[in-house]
């Protein structure tokens, strides 16, 4: 969960991605930014990827709340190394407010 927080000039939360297929898996707490306009929104920010030892790179997410129950949702990651991806999900709600 990504969110604003009153009084700070950064977003807080954290991120988690896992894409199976490319063996690439994250987590993050440090996120710089967030955008929200309407029911988009995009938020980046840095992770290590594989361990904690592991490469620093950038993200950048991009998601549409299109209503319940999330199946017309759209996301999509870009990160610095050149990987990118996106879809539908197939489970889940993401919520935009």
């Amino acid at each position: 969960m990504v969110k604003g927080r009153k009084g700070k000039s950064s977003p807080g939360g954290s991120f988690s991605y896992s894409d199976a297929t490319s063996s690439l898996t994250f987590s993050s707490n440090k996120i710089s930014n967030l955008v929200i306009n309407g029911n988009h929104a995009s938020f980046s920010g840095t992770a290590k990827a594989g361990t904690k030892h592991g490469k620093t790179i950038n993200f950048t997410v991009n998601v549409t709340d299109n209503g319940d129950p999330g199946t017309r949702d759209l996301f999509s990651i870009s990160l610095s190394t050149g990987y990118s991806a996106g879809a539908n999900p197939t489970s889940g709600n993401i919520q935009v407010h």
